[in-house]
């Protein structure tokens, strides 16, 4: 087994080696329920965090991602020109941060919120009015730093590129455009390093758009929904290269529409929300992403009662959702296939609701749950899907519309959470995942790290272990980029088999 780290200044302490069950695991740390001893790391920083970028707009507007090997930190900001926002990227421990895009016209800029990393973590590919102000195209250019190049067709006048989507093999971007009829929004696939691109969807109706799509994980098929003036929507699968368009979902009742998706990480299924049946009452179906019959997941709803969210479990067995039901909202899971549903919260305080759908853990184990108490504030909850057991706290206290991120082993989770010393001011905080369980959780940074009303924005976590946050961590209101790889104490990263979270023995 081999770890990999980005460059720090500190050290790995080995501790033993690792052998598989019957050749079977591949030394990642998924595997590690496989494993009959171990590799175990513990890390010894010898330094807090690094200011990794140069100073953010106000209120550290505008977006980051850490690329898959955790190496490199792309970013937008308008760090050179006020006003003007543009596309680096930089080592996640520091070092020369490279502008990726091209020089851009007067009234060009890069979309902040519109770039990704792919998986080979190698190029980042993004949206700007890079070559004609105004006239949104999309480009792709080495994260270390080159020439850009741009992926999409010609665009008729008035033309632009909405959004787009790498596949997780990196081959191909899918991307949306009004390309051919300006306003009539079709779906496109492209070569990855360039190429003629290839319109996916069949002929659309007066009025109909491509709405969303999602490549599949395997790199073979698109899924993507279409939408009428009226509303209606349906979902399609289509190879990836181009070629005939399946419609995955039932026929509908008058007046009914799919109204979310998923993609199971194997490729195999695709689930979706929709009120196929009867007109407002939303259900969960479950249906060949080759097309088939549709399988109703979320059983018989109560009188008035629809389902909300959907997520699918890393191990692509089994889909977590909430539903709507007697004036609450509640989270289940149920086999991808069908089967019986099993209700994941407890009972709830009196006006109470359970927000979203969940999130599987990397490994499967863990469906992770928020609620939202009548009483304001945000709370997290772990129900371990292998058995009927309903929700645990597992963390008190979360920021407003932050996200939680999983680190690589799957045995902690990264947020933001009030200072204790303040309701008010945010910091990257860490509770475990495993028993025992802490809810109330540690700081990633030490308070003396940051000045007395310093507020840490947004929070993600790379494949190794690094921690990226946007703070105004040295200066009131002049946000940066900071990184930095946790204590010990904060965040164990090892593979040995101690699934019942008893870390004694180290």
């Amino acid at each position: 087994m081999a770890l990999r780290s980005a460059t720090w200044a500190g050290s790995w302490t080995r501790w033993t080696s690792v052998q598989t069950v019957n050749g079977s695991c591949t030394g990642t740390i998924p595997c590690s329920r496989a494993l009959t001893s171990s590799i175990r790391f513990r890390w010894t920083p010898s330094q807090g965090p690094r200011r990794i970028s140069g100073l953010l707009p106000w209120n550290g507007r505008g977006d980051f991602r850490i690329s898959a090997d955790s190496q490199h930190v792309v970013y937008t900001a308008q760090q050179d020109t006020g006003g003007v926002w543009e596309l680096y990227s930089v080592p996640i421990a520091g070092g020369q941060t490279v502008k990726l895009n091209s020089p851009l016209p007067t009234g060009g800029q890069v979309q902040s919120w519109s770039f990704e990393i792919d998986s080979s973590s190698e190029r980042v590919f993004y949206i700007a009015d890079q070559d004609v102000a105004g006239t949104l195209e999309l480009f792709s250019v080495p994260i270390v730093g080159g020439v850009p190049i741009k992926l999409n067709g010609g665009l008729v006048t008035g033309g632009h590129v909405s959004r787009f989507e790498v596949d997780p093999l990196g081959n191909r971007v899918i991307y949306v455009a009004d390309q051919q009829v300006d306003e009539r929004y079709e779906l496109f696939s492209a070569p990855a390093e360039g190429g003629p691109a290839t319109k996916l969807n069949g002929p659309l109706a007066t009025g109909t758009n491509v709405v969303d799509y999602d490549p599949d994980p395997l790199g073979q098929r698109v899924v993507y929904r279409v939408g009428l003036e009226t509303d209606s929507h349906e979902i399609y699968s289509v190879p990836i290269h181009g070629g005939t368009a399946t419609k995955l979902n039932g026929a509908m009742t008058p007046g009914g529409s799919v109204s979310a998706y998923a993609i199971d990480p194997l490729g195999q299924r695709v689930v979706y929300i929709a009120d196929q049946q009867v007109d407002q009452r939303y259900e969960l179906y479950s249906v060949p992403i080759g097309g088939g019959s549709a399988v109703k997941l979320s059983g018989t709803l109560a009188d008035g009662g629809f389902v909300l969210d959907v997520s699918v479990s890393p191990l692509g067995d089994r889909v977590s959702y909430t539903a709507y039901q007697q004036g609450v909202v509640e989270v289940f899971t149920v086999g991808i296939a069908g089967g019986l549903s099993t209700k994941r919260n407890a009972p709830l305080a009196p006006e109470a609701d359970v927000h979203g759908s969940g999130r599987f853990s990397p490994d499967g184990r863990w469906l992770i749950f928020e609620v939202r108490p009548g009483t304001g504030g945000r709370q997290l909850f772990r129900a371990d899907v292998s058995t009927r057991e309903t929700g645990t706290l597992l963390a008190k206290r979360m920021a407003p519309l932050s996200s939680y991120h999983f680190d690589p082993t799957s045995h902690r989770i990264v947020l933001l959470s009030h200072d204790d010393r303040s309701n008010e001011i945010w910091r990257p905080w860490s509770v475990p995942l495993e028993d025992p369980l802490d809810p109330t959780g540690a700081g990633l940074v030490p308070r003396a790290a940051f000045q007395p009303t310093a507020d840490v924005n947004y929070v993600r976590v790379g494949s190794t272990g690094f921690v990226v946050y946007v703070a105004d961590q040295e200066t009131e209101d002049e946000f940066e980029l900071f990184s930095v790889l946790p204590s010990p104490q904060s965040s164990l990263i090892f593979a040995d088999g101690f699934e019942s979270g008893d870390h004694t023995a180290w």
